[in-house]
Parts: structure tokens; sequence; C-alpha cells
């Protein structure tokens, strides 16, 4: 398959998916950050799962896209201490950043709304 560089957050996702459609799997490399994975891609040294919000951090040309055919869901949230509510910009900043990160990749984005959320 080529030298495969393996983001930290992937590894379990990817590990299983591998495993249940019985293809190997060879890492040349691992790092902790999808960022970096997406750098060393960038610099020809293998290729990567992204996130397809990381992966458009590059600038345009950097690194080639495709669609991964089973694909791999993650979860992205804010957090908040159970301790104190959080300052009234608080929820209105992770608003903002829930609607630009839906805004730049409309097709890889589903914004899920906790009811729950903390309210100053």
């Amino acid at each position: 398959m080529g030298s495969w560089i393996a983001g930290h957050q992937f590894d379990l996702g990817v590990d299983e998916v591998f495993s249940e459609l019985n293809l190997p799997l060879t890492i040349r490399a691992e790092t902790s950050s999808g960022l970096s994975a997406c750098q060393m891609v960038a610099k020809g040294l293998g290729i990567s799962l992204a996130d397809a919000l990381v992966a458009r951090c590059l600038p345009p040309g950097q690194i080639e896209l495709r669609e991964w055919d089973p694909g791999l869901s993650l979860t992205y949230g804010f957090l908040y201490s159970s301790a104190h509510l959080p300052l009234s910009p608080v929820p209105e900043f992770a608003e903002i950043v829930a609607a630009t990160t839906k805004k730049l990749s409309p097709k890889h984005v589903r914004l899920i709304r906790d009811t729950n959320t903390p309210r100053a």
C-alpha cells in the first residue's frame, strides 16, 4: 500500500475498518497531529487519512483530497467546567465556531445541538 502516515486520532477507527475488510495495514510513520500527517503527505512521505477540516488547513494544491469509502466519523465538542457556568461570550463563541466549521465543509460537517449546554 505504500508508506502510510497515521494521525493518532484515527488509529482505532482505521485499525477496525481495515481489520473488518481483511486489508493489511503497515504504518510507516505516526504522529499525534492530523495537521502534521497532512504536512508529511505534502512533502511526499506517503498517504494518510485525515479529517476533512484539518486537511483544508494546507494551502490548495499541496495535497489531493479524496473521499474514503467506508469513511470514518469523528465527534468534536466544546468542554465546559461542571463547577462553573461559562461566561456569557463563551456559548456565543462556540456557536460562531460551529457555524464557521459547517460553512467551511458543509458536506463533511453535521452539527449536533446539545440541549443541556450550560448558559450563563
